[in-house]
């Protein structure tokens, strides 16, 4: 595998993988994580959910082709979710 360094422009449109670690006792848990996306205008490509300990489950998000920006925007407001204990990472995929 390679891996090489791209430039990401704010407008620029960008497939990502976005990594989620939630509270699993919370209800509706991925409900919420794919409306905040729904409401930047990401769409999910895949979803994948592995539990760890405490009751706290990584989820594992595969978008669609997006805005770089709408990425960041939904960031902020899913590190705002009481369900999500923190937002991991993202890494950007070059297909």
């Amino acid at each position: 595998v390679q891996f090489k360094v791209i430039e990401v422009k704010p407008n620029k449109k960008a497939i990502g993988s976005i990594k989620i670690v939630a509270r699993e006792e919370k209800k509706a848990v991925l409900s919420k994580i794919s409306g905040v996306l729904g409401k930047h205008s990401i769409s999910i490509k895949e979803v994948i959910q592995v539990m760890a300990k405490d009751n706290v489950a990584q989820v594992i998000v595969t978008t669609h082709e997006c805005m770089e920006n709408s990425i960041k925007k939904a960031i902020d407001k899913l590190n705002a979710l009481q369900e999500v204990v923190k937002v991991n990472g993202v890494i950007r995929i070059e297909e």
